[in-house]
């Protein structure tokens, strides 16, 4: 396992493996912020099974969607790196 920098062609490979999701324990400001992928059955209930726990979870990690990533995000938009 390596980190690799984000990236629409990076996405579309973990998305071809079967990951949905990219979760990040860094800020949203961070200039290079840590991913990693994940997979959850149910994308849309899991966000919101967030917004339930959000009372008791002091810090919730940063979400990106990897199918909206790709179409939504410009490339040069796309910043950190992904474990895979």
């Amino acid at each position: 396992m390596q980190f690799v920098q984000l990236s629409h062609k990076v996405l579309k490979q973990l998305k071809e493996k079967g990951y949905n999701i990219l979760t990040s324990n860094n800020s949203v400001s961070d200039d290079n912020p840590v991913w990693y992928p994940e997979k959850v059955p149910d994308v849309w209930d899991y966000l919101i099974g967030l917004d339930v726990r959000r009372i008791s979870v002091i810090k919730e990690p940063n979400i990106l969607v990897i199918q909206d990533a790709l179409d939504n995000i410009c490339e040069e938009d796309l910043r950190g790196v992904v474990l895979v």
